[in-house]
This record gives C-alpha cells, structure tokens and sequence, in this order.
C-alpha cells in the first residue's frame, strides 16, 4: 500500500474551467443588457428600478405601508368605487379566499371571506360594475406556474360597503364563478382588465419573455366559456414580466406593473378600445419595489397607486401632470 499525501487536481484545468464559466455568463448577462434598453440597476435594499419614465408623471412617493399582518404576499390592487379612498387587494396562493380593505397609508379597514370560492392562486383584482351596474370586485384566480390547469377561474362579488369600523368577525361575500378555458393551452397570468363600458374582461398572460397573450371573454360572462385571443403585446427589456394590471376610470389608459416598473398603453382619440394592445408601452416609474406585484388607478384616473409583496411593504403614488 502506497503512502504519502494524495494526489492533487491539476490546478490548470480548474483554471480554465473557471475562466470558460465566466465568459459564458459574462456573454449571456451582455446580451441581456443590451436587449433591455436603459439599464435597470438596484435601488438601495436590491430594490429594482424600471428604464427611464415618461415626464408625463412626478415622480413617485412613498404615501404608506402595509400594515395588516396578514396581507404579507400581496398580488393585487384595486381602487374601490363605493368606498372612494380605499383599496382592495389580496394575498397571492397560501392565503385562503379573503379580500382586505386598506387605505392608501397601508392600514387595515376589514377582511372579507368570499364564500364559495377557492384561492388556489389568486392573481389579481379588479372593481368595476356588473351588469346590472353595481360596483363589483372581480378576483383572478389564474396563477399557473406549472402551466398544468386545465380552467381559471374569475369569481365576481358584490363590492362590500366599508363602515367606519369593522367588529371583530369576517363576513362573506357571495360570489358567481367564472370559469374559462384557454383556446389553445394553459398559461400562466398574472393581470386582468375589467372595461367598465362594455363589461369585457381582459386576461394578460406572463410568459417569462418580452411577449404576452391577451385574451378576453366578452359581456355578459358565463361560467364554462372558452377564452378569445385578441391578440400578443411585447415590453422589451428584462424583468418585463406583467404581474398586475390596472385600465383608467375613463377607459383611455392601461398600466402594467413588472418585477422592475411599469409601463402604460394609451388609446389613441377616438379609437376602438381593441387598438390600445397595439400602442407603444411607455415606461412609469412605479418606484423602487422590491417585487412589483399589484398596481391601480385611483377613482379619478389621474393617480397610479402600487405596491409589493412583503410585510411593510411601501406603497407608492405616481400623479400625472397633465
């Protein structure tokens, strides 16, 4: 038997092993860049910030932070329309089938059960009318990573009224179901779009690249209806993934929030509402978030409201200045 120190690894070939993985992944993060358009670099605490913003908005500020314990995964936002002032948003999937009221300081003004209803992985929220043109919420259970669902579901409740101070129980909503099959696959998705005048729900898919898929399932909805495609929209850049978004009071505008920003679509002046997918997307500055994951418009149409998942969380307004 042999003794003495073992045998070393070649150091040479460690070397240039190391040397080819660098250049590798110095070759792929070039190229990222270089497709992305302005760079997006970390914004203290890695918050990430989106290419430069159009001058149409201020810049964002801070107005308040979650302060509801439970709402620690926050994954969607929507303006109230009988409570003006207030929020409603919801927890992405863990959470069961509750919707929060906050204010835009971040604190809590009730919980909702929505009965019958399963989160499987809510996504998104919208408020908008009903048919019958009572204010409702519409709640996106569509979140697919695995792309493996075979339906998604939108459930639509009666939009709840906010006393001045909630008791100690969790009431109910009742809500419809609206379950929808996609015509050609399952995908993941991320942002839905309620138009208030014809009562269209839009259903915007996030594919992980710089393209989405619209879909929309035309008014009045039905449960068990197959989803039409209108048509795909493309944001360059990286971390472009559409993860909420939100259509202006008046129809006009469409923000989408992203891991890093925003960027908004505008109609064109009297123009079918179906043009406003094929519009040049214009970068918002949403603000530093650490994960973008829900964004509104405020009743009047004039303020971008947005926010991140994660316990205190900031929640950031952006006005526009015309």
């Amino acid at each position: 038997m042999k003794t003495g120190h073992p045998k070393a690894a070649a150091p040479g070939w460690v070397v240039i092993l190391a040397v080819l993985a660098l250049i590798v992944v110095g070759r792929y993060a070039l190229i990222a860049v270089l497709d992305s358009g302005p760079p997006i670099g970390d914004v203290g605490n890695e918050a990430r910030r989106a290419p430069a913003a159009d001058s149409t908005y201020d810049d964002p500020k801070i107005v308040g932070r979650l302060q509801v314990p439970a709402l620690t995964e926050l994954s969607g936002l929507a303006a109230s329309l009988r409570n003006p002032g207030l929020l409603w948003a919801h927890n992405d999937s863990g959470d069961g089938p509750f919707v929060y009221c906050i204010e835009t300081s971040g604190a809590g003004c009730g919980i909702w059960r929505v009965d019958g209803a399963e989160a499987v992985d809510w996504e998104d929220i919208a408020a908008a009318p009903d048919e019958r043109g009572i204010p409702a919420l519409y709640i996106a259970d569509i979140g697919d990573n695995a792309r493996s669902r075979a339906t998604v579901t939108v459930y639509r409740v009666p939009e709840p009224h906010v006393a001045t101070s909630q008791d100690s129980r969790t009431p109910t909503l009742n809500s419809e179901a609206f379950t929808f099959t996609y015509p050609d696959r399952a995908h993941d998705a991320e942002a839905i779009l309620v138009n208030r005048t014809t009562g269209d729900l839009y259903v915007i898919t996030k594919d992980y690249s710089s393209r989405s898929v619209v879909f929309v399932a035309r008014a009045p909805l039905v449960d068990r209806a197959e989803l039409e495609r209108v048509t795909s929209i493309k944001i360059e850049g990286l971390l472009t993934d559409r993860t909420g978004a939100s259509l202006s009071p008046n129809g006009k505008r469409i923000v989408f929030s992203t891991y890093a920003g925003g960027y908004e679509l505008r109609l064109p002046h009297g123009a079918h509402f179906d043009r406003i997918w094929g519009q040049e997307p214009i970068p918002i500055d949403l603000g530093p978030h650490e994960q973008g994951e829900a964004v509104t418009y405020d009743v009047s149409g004039t303020t971008i409201i947005s926010a991140s998942e994660g316990a205190r969380s900031a929640i950031y307004a952006v006005s526009r200045r015309d």
